[in-house]
């Protein structure tokens, strides 16, 4: 079994409104894709923009055998506290996990992270 952790790009309250909506949020689509394929992982989620805990997740970072972090409805031109988090969350990322796919919002925050520049 392979352990994987996903990243969610969205804040709390984004995520809530694609629920209402009967929408489901970018890890909820990636895990059921992920599932589609195999049963063979172990996969958890974590939100570096709401969760309390995320420091107990860098802790664990290691134990990951990859990480997928996908998009979000976020502006990484724009200067938020939930963006901040998600940068210095990456930052974390990029020096424990060996394998990550950053696709669309990942990327943006992976670049950044990196010392790069997106642009518009």
């Amino acid at each position: 079994m392979k352990k994987i952790l996903i990243v969610e790009g969205n804040p709390a309250e984004e995520n809530k409104q694609f629920t209402t909506a009967g929408i489901q949020t970018h890890t909820e689509s990636l895990k059921h894709s992920l599932n589609h394929y195999t049963d063979n992982l172990i996969i958890d989620v974590a939100n570096p923009s709401s969760d309390k805990n995320i420091e107990q997740i860098i802790r664990i970072l290691e134990s990951y055998d990859g990480l997928i972090w996908g998009g979000s409805s976020l502006n990484i031109y724009n200067v938020a506290p939930e963006i901040k988090r998600q940068i210095e969350f990456m930052k974390e990322c990029q020096k424990k996990v060996k394998k990550i796919l950053a696709i669309c919002w990942g990327m943006q925050v992976a670049v950044t992270a990196a010392g790069g520049e997106v642009k518009k």
